[in-house]
Order: C-alpha cells, then structure tokens, then sequence
C-alpha cells in the first residue's frame, strides 16, 4: 500500500498534524493555570476557568471536522489539507506571539482547532479512500495507528523540551519551553502543509492518464 502516493502523503500529514495535537495537551492548559505574578507568565486562571479557556478550541475542533466534507467538496482534498495545516500553525504561531493577552491566545487556540478538525476528518476519510477498496480496514488501522504514533512522538517532544527548561529545584519550566514547543508544533505544521500538496486528487490523475 504504501507504494501509493497519496497513501504516503495521507501517512505524513497525519503525523504532523497529532505530533501538535497532542504534544500540546497537557503543555496549553498548564500555561493557563500558571500566574503571572508568582511565575512570571502564565493566564492565572483555576481549574474552572481553565476548563472552559478550552472550549474555543474544542468547538473549532469540532465545527472543523462537521465542516470538512463541505470544504473537501468545493476546494478539493488536498487544499483541505494543507488548509488545515496552515490553520493549526497560525494557531501556534499567534499564541507564541500573543501568550501575554488572554482573547489572543484563545483566539489563537481556536485557529488551530479549526484547522485540527479539518485534518482529523479528512486524513480518516482519505485513508480509507487511498487503499484498494478491499483493503479499506487496513487502511483505517493504520491511520489509527500513525495517530498513535504522532502523538507519542509530540508528548516526548513536548516532555523533553519541558525537562531542559525546568530550573533544578522549581515544578513549572521557565516562559521559553512553551515559546520553544509553540515554535516546533508551528514549524511541524507547516512541514504538514508542504506535504499536503503531494496529494494526487482525481483531476491530477485524469490529466496524467
């Protein structure tokens, strides 16, 4: 199977895409919590509040994945990718540029919620439409698989620039092990939006053929 392009360019772009989604889990809501005044940085907001500083991104998350066959349909499948990919580094990007101003930083959240739900419904639909027809379990078992595998990738990524910018003796990482992960998981996205473009719609093979 993986002898087939688009079955290859699918594989990546699901990698680069749950390497951001879920390194930055646990990385986002901690930021939220911290207080500025005792850290230095930070939203300073309690666990309430910070539960709902989530829901911006969970509902872009959401309405990205409802909106994704529509947008699949009118600008094609390998735009959707690499339109979400851009969105998810957008999304980092303003929270590394704007983590001082809360509406920013959720609002830089929900960007790239948008752009996260827009990839995990395509790459799931792509993944079983890249594979011979009889094939389509295995298809699906592996995109399964490779979101295992991006997001194991993304954590340790996370967890080990968070360990070198934690100060020996303190419990939360200095201001730079988020710039530093914000950066990575934009820099990943846009690797993703590159990838994209290999994708081969069904114009692309009718004009080869």
């Amino acid at each position: 199977m993986f002898r087939r392009r688009n079955v290859v360019t699918v594989s990546l772009v699901t990698v680069t895409f749950t390497i951001p989604l879920i390194g930055l889990q646990v990385a986002n809501p901690v930021f939220m919590g911290t207080g500025p005044a005792e850290h230095g940085y930070g939203l300073g907001l309690d666990l309430f509040a910070t539960g709902l500083a989530m829901l911006p991104n969970l509902l872009a998350i959401a309405a990205g994945a409802l909106a994704a066959p529509a947008v699949a349909a009118a600008i094609s499948d390998r735009v959707t990718l690499a339109t979400g990919s851009l969105l998810m580094a957008a999304g980092y990007l303003a929270s590394l540029a704007w983590h001082g101003s809360m509406p920013l930083f959720l609002t830089g959240t929900a960007v790239a919620g948008l752009g996260i739900g827009l990839l995990q419904h395509s790459t799931r639909t792509l993944a079983v439409e890249s594979v011979p027809h009889d094939r389509t379990s295995v298809g699906s078992g592996i995109n399964e698989l490779l979101i295992n595998v991006g997001g194991s990738v993304g954590a340790a990524i996370v967890l080990t620039v968070f360990a070198a910018r934690t100060p020996a003796g303190e419990t939360l990482p200095e201001l730079g092990a988020y710039t530093t992960s914000w950066t990575i998981c934009a820099v990943v996205s846009l690797a993703g939006a590159a990838l994209s473009l290999l994708y081969r719609t069904s114009k692309d093979r009718e004009a080869r053929s």
